[in-house]
């Protein structure tokens, strides 16, 4: 039974399960949705009434949630790389980052740029300013996070690292990184440099010419 996704590149929960299928080379259809656009989902709210991306189809089962998704193909494909652990107390803590870095990465920076398509009557300017107090808050946190570890949670790369890619690569462009969170930036270049994330953050570069990108 062939995996299908219904995801687009530029969507950043989209990218975080591209790189989990990357990192393991498992094969895959791409049914590309557009985020946003309402006759697309309509393309798959049989499977997700919601309407929000990514969705995965394997056979009869369909699962939605980036990091359910994942943790469905860890469990269900061979794979060289866990992305979760097999340890229940480490598998805890992998989950709990991938929470981190998707409520406190992730959230705002789409809170950030959703705003922007907006007029400018209908703009959110304190949702805006926290959104962007968060991801402060969440460069210190990380900065501290990676200072002596290799990967997010550890010298392995998990589910945590799938979430951080995309949402650091966005993040570098709305809210660029200073000089001090050097641990941090350290830590995105190993992520920009392992192939599957590479692989899956140079899909959506095309697409961030449409994107109001620039930095707050």
């Amino acid at each position: 039974m062939e995996l299908t996704l219904f995801g687009h590149p530029v969507s950043l929960f989209s990218q975080k399960v591209f790189i989990a299928l990357y990192e393991n080379e498992i094969p895959f259809t791409l049914h590309e949705v557009v985020p946003g656009d309402e006759r697309d989902a309509m393309q798959y709210a049989h499977l997700w009434p919601f309407k929000r991306i990514p969705v995965l189809t394997h056979g009869a089962r369909s699962l939605a949630e980036s990091s359910v998704i994942v943790e469905y193909v860890d469990l269900n494909f061979p794979v060289a790389t866990r992305l979760l652990p097999e340890d229940a107390h480490d598998a805890l803590e992998v989950r709990m980052l991938d929470r981190a870095f998707d409520n406190y990465f992730l959230v705002p920076l789409q809170k950030i740029i959703g705003d922007r398509f907006l007029e400018e009557q209908q703009r959110d300017t304190l949702g805006v300013e926290r959104a962007l107090a968060t991801l402060d808050i969440a460069y210190t946190w990380l900065d501290q996070l990676v200072a002596e570890q290799t990967w997010a949670a550890g010298n392995e790369f998990s589910l945590a690292d799938c979430a951080a890619a995309p949402a650091l690569a966005c993040a570098a462009r709305i809210r660029p990184t200073q000089h001090e969170f050097k641990h941090l930036l350290a830590y995105r270049d190993r992520l920009f440099d392992r192939q599957s994330c590479k692989k899956a953050l140079e899909a959506a570069e095309p697409y961030h010419r449409l994107l109001p990108l620039d930095p707050a």
